[in-house]
C-alpha cells in the first residue's frame, strides 16, 4: 500500500548500490567477535577456538574498514564518525547497554538458582524498572534540549552505577530490597543516559545521515550486550560452586562497563565547564535554559552558538557534541511540527 499512500519525491535521487560485500564483513566480523567471547567461558581464553575466533573478527573488521574507504557506495561511510558526539554516542551505549544487561543476567541466576525463584517472581521484580523507563523517556529527551545531552546521561549514569553498587549487597540483605530498589534506581537512570547517547550521537549526524546513525546506535547497543555478557558468562564459567562471591565477581564485570560509560558521558561535560571557565562564563548550562523558556526557538540557536564560541576561544577545537547538540536541536525544534527533540 505504501506506494499508493506516499507521494513520490519530486527529485529523483541517484539510485545506490547495495554495498554486499561490506555487508557480509561486518556481520561477520560481529559474529565472529561475539562468539569468541562466548566461548571463553568453556574453552579458555588460551583455546585455540576461541584464539581463532577473535583472530578472524579482527581480520574481517579490518577489511570491513578497507572496503568501506575504496567502495563508491559504502555501507557506512567512514566519515560519518567525524561527526559531533557519534562517536561518544556510540561508544556510551555499547557499554550501557552491556553493563545494563550483564547485571539482570547475574540478578537472574542469583534469584533462580540461589533464592529458588520462578522466571514469573524474577519478572515481577524488574518489572518497576521497565515501567519507569517508560515513562520517563520522553521527558528526559525534553530535559536534553534545557540542560544538554551529556549531563542528562552523566546523571542517568551515576544513578546505573549507584544500582550495580547496592546489588553488590546481595547476600547480607533481603533479596526484595536489594533487587526493588536496584531496579527502580537504574529504571530511572537507564532512559537518562540512553537519551542522552542517543540524541548526541544523532544530532552530530547530518540530516541525509540520521539513518545510518541511527542504524549504528543500535548496533553498538546490541553489540555490547554481547560482549559484556560473554565476559560476564566467562566468569561464571570458571566458578566452581557459584556462590555468593562468583555473583559479586560477575557484577563487578557490569559494574566496570558501567563506570567506562560514566566516564565517557561525563568527559565533554567537563571540556565545556572548562572552556567556559577559560572564556569567564560561571553557568554555559543557564544560557541554553533560559532562551528555550524565555526566546524559544531563536534564542536556543543563538545560546548554542554562543556556546560553540566560548569553546572556540577556550582553545578547545574539537567543540563538544553537548554544543553543536544545542545548534542542532534548536533548527530541529525550529523545523519540526512535533516540536522536534522534546516530543
Amino acid at each position: 500500500m505504501a506506494p499508493m499512500v506516499i507521494p513520490r519525491p519530486g527529485v529523483h535521487a541517484e539510485r545506490q548500490r547495495v554495498d554486499v560485500l561490506g555487508a557480509l564483513t561486518v556481520t561477520t566480523a560481529l559474529m565472529a567477535l561475539v562468539y569468541g567471547v562466548s566461548l571463553s567461558s568453556s574453552h579458555g581464553w588460551s583455546s585455540s577456538l576461541t584464539i581463532g575466533s577473535l583472530a578472524a573478527a579482527a581480520v574481517l573488521g579490518a577489511a570491513f574498514v578497507q572496503t568501506q574507504r575504496v567502495r563508491r557506495s559504502p555501507l557506512v561511510p567512514l566519515a560519518i564518525f567525524r561527526r559531533p558526539g557519534l562517536a561518544r554516542g556510540n561508544i556510551t551505549i555499547l557499554l550501557l547497554q552491556g553493563s545494563y544487561i550483564a547485571w539482570q543476567f547475574v540478578a537472574t541466576l542469583y534469584l533462580q538458582n540461589a533464592h529458588g525463584w520462578s522466571p514469573l517472581e524474577v519478572g515481577l521484580i524488574f518489572a518497576p524498572g521497565g515501567f519507569l523507563t517508560l515513562l520517563t523517556a520522553q521527558r528526559w529527551a525534553g530535559q536534553v534540549m534545557r540542560r544538554g545531552a551529556w549531563p542528562i546521561a552523566t546523571a542517568g549514569m551515576v544513578l546505573m552505577l549507584f544500582g550495580i553498587l547496592w546489588t553488590e549487597t546481595l547476600g547480607s540483605l533481603d533479596s526484595i530490597l536489594v533487587f526493588g530498589v536496584a531496579t527502580i534506581v537504574m529504571g530511572l537512570g537507564f532512559p537518562m543516559s540512553y537519551v542522552g547517547a542517543n540524541i548526541s550521537a544523532i544530532a552530530g549526524a547530518r540530516p541525509q545521515e540520521h539513518g545510518l546513525a541511527s542504524g549504528l546506535f543500535i548496533a553498538s547497543a546490541q553489540v555490547g550486550s554481547g560482549v559484556v555478557l560473554g565476559v560476564v558468562a566467562t566468569v561464571f564459567g570458571h566458578a566452581v560452586h557459584a556462590d555468593v562471591a562468583d555473583y559479586r565477581a560477575g557484577l563487578a564485570v557490569a559494574l566496570a562497563a558501567a563506570v567506562l560509560a560514566t566516564a565517557a558521558c561525563l568527559w565533554p561535560v567537563l571540556r565545556v565547564k572548562a572552556a567556559a571557565e577559560a572564556a569567564g562564563l560561571d553557568n554555559p548550562g543557564s544560557y541554553s535554559a533560559h532562551s528555550l523558556r524565555a526566546g524559544g526557538t531563536s534564542a536556543a540557536a543563538a545560546a548554542g552558538r554562543s556556546m560553540l564560541a566560548i569553546a572556540r576561544h577556550g582553545r578547545w577545537v574539537e567543540t563538544s557534541p553537548v554544543v553543536h547538540g544545542y545548534v542542532r536541536a534548536a533548527d530541529m525544534w525550529r523545523d519540526n511540527p512535533m516540536r522536534g527533540l522534546g516530543m
